[in-house]
């Protein structure tokens, strides 16, 4: 995908996996919402697709379901990009898939300078299951707050190009 924004929103998930689908359910809802300051995709847990995905973006916002010992469609924000990632506190499903990409791009020199995981605490992974309704419900919140996440850095972005 060639990228028309600076800024990459990463949702990660299975579908098929009830709340595990919470990233590609957040990003089909920010893309029906009509996001434009942003590019949108859904994909794999597999670190190298994320490195890949990621690579040479200074802003990447990742959407994905969460699972710690917080209730069950709790949305969270978590920024780890200010130092090591650790999936204890508030990690991916794919905690080995994001949680290796991240310290592969640190490591490598390719983490973006912005990186930002907005995730819901999910309490069904099982293949074939549905939604669990408390994360269906928390899906408009998340939405929201990547909406507001990706303004934010849009805003700033035109402001350090005024300056410029």
């Amino acid at each position: 995908m060639t990228p028309r924004t600076n800024t990459l929103v990463l949702g990660l998930g299975s579908v098929e996996r009830a709340d595990d689908g919470v990233g590609p359910a957040l990003v089909a809802r920010l893309t029906a919402a009509g996001l434009r300051d942003a590019d949108l995709i859904a994909g794999p847990r597999d670190a190298a697709w994320i490195l890949d995905a990621w690579s040479g973006r200074p802003r990447v916002l990742v959407l994905d379901a969460v699972r710690s010992d917080r209730p069950v469609g709790r949305v969270m924000r978590v920024d780890p990009s200010e130092g090591p990632f650790v999936d204890a506190a508030g990690a991916s499903t794919h905690g080995l898939g994001l949680a290796s990409a991240i310290e592969l791009g640190r490591a490598l020199g390719d983490l973006p300078e912005r990186l930002v995981l907005v995730g819901i605490e999910g309490g069904c992974f099982e293949l074939g299951a549905e939604m669990s309704p408390p994360v269906r419900d928390a899906l408009p919140e998340a939405a929201d707050r990547a909406r507001r996440i990706v303004e934010e850095w849009t805003a700033d972005e035109r402001r350090e190009v005024a300056r410029a």
